[in-house]
């Protein structure tokens, strides 16, 4: 008899337990539905988007492509366009794959239902022209806008290479590197009007007369340089510092290798060369 009634208690307790199991389960439940209709309010979805820092990308634009973004899985559980949950890194990678424009973008929750994006633009730095158009290129080497091409922008960069916008001409330490030495030789008289890129190692500065100077695309351009101010000393390779060339009619100066320097007059067959 004790034995059946102590069965009977333990089957009560039992009992007992899988109904505050349960009641427990359909209370977190109902508390979850709770939470997650509330997160489909107003109160809590993204109505405007603040937009700072632009002057080269329309912010109209911006705004109504990033309302859109975030709305775009908006019958998810949990909505993609709640202020709490919403994929800030989505937006940034969004903006700088959209617009070559847009440098950085920082996100922030600008609570409630507003969502505030600083975003930093890239700085011209110099022109890039293909056969086709002429763009702005950053000090990171990117070509990121399309611009008219005036006298006074000089010098003109090119590549053998098909680049377009969003591409990469160039490193931002190669470029810087490349125009220090560009700075150094306008100083010594000779004023360089192109840069063109011929191939992944070689780099054809043409000055103002129309000679090129043949360099091998480095780090950095330091020796190209001190074998040229050793070049300049030499009789057959002065400068007119008036007229911003070299006395003699060259076509090309060959600095890719080192102290051997190989030049071409201008009508010899070698002209052809570059």
């Amino acid at each position: 008899m004790a034995y059946i009634q102590s069965k009977r208690r333990k089957r009560r307790k039992t009992n007992l337990f899988k109904r505050r199991f349960i009641a427990l389960f359909v209370c977190l439940f109902f508390i979850f539905g709770l939470f997650v209709a509330s997160l489909h309010l107003a109160f809590w979805r993204i109505a405007n988007v603040d937009i700072e820092g632009v002057e080269r990308v329309d912010p109209i634009m911006i705004q109504q492509e990033v309302v859109s973004l975030v709305k775009k899985d908006e019958f998810n559980i949990i909505p993609t366009d709640n202020i709490l949950f919403v994929n800030k890194e989505k937006i940034r990678t969004f903006l700088q794959d959209k617009y070559p424009q847009v440098l950085s973008v920082e996100v922030n929750r600008n609570f409630f239902s507003s969502l505030g994006l600083r975003i930093i633009e890239r700085e011209p730095k110099s022109v890039f022209c293909t056969k086709d158009a002429c763009f702005w290129i950053d000090e990171s080497g990117i070509l990121f806008e399309e611009t008219v091409l005036l006298d006074k922008q000089r010098p003109i960069y090119s590549s053998a290479r098909v680049l377009d916008l969003g591409d990469e001409f160039m490193s931002k330490d190669s470029l810087e590197e490349l125009e220090v030495l560009i700075s150094s030789l306008n100083k010594r008289g000779l004023v360089v009007e192109k840069v063109r890129e011929i191939s992944s190692h070689t780099i054809v500065l043409t000055i103002e007369n129309g000679t090129k100077l043949v360099i091998k695309k480095e780090d950095s351009y330091d020796d190209v340089y001190n074998t040229l101010v050793k070049l300049l000393d030499l009789d057959a390779f002065r400068i007119d510092k008036k007229e911003g060339m070299f006395k003699n009619e060259f076509s090309y100066i060959n600095l890719k290798f080192g102290n051997k320097i190989f030049y071409c007059l201008r009508g010899a067959e070698c002209e052809s060369n570059y």
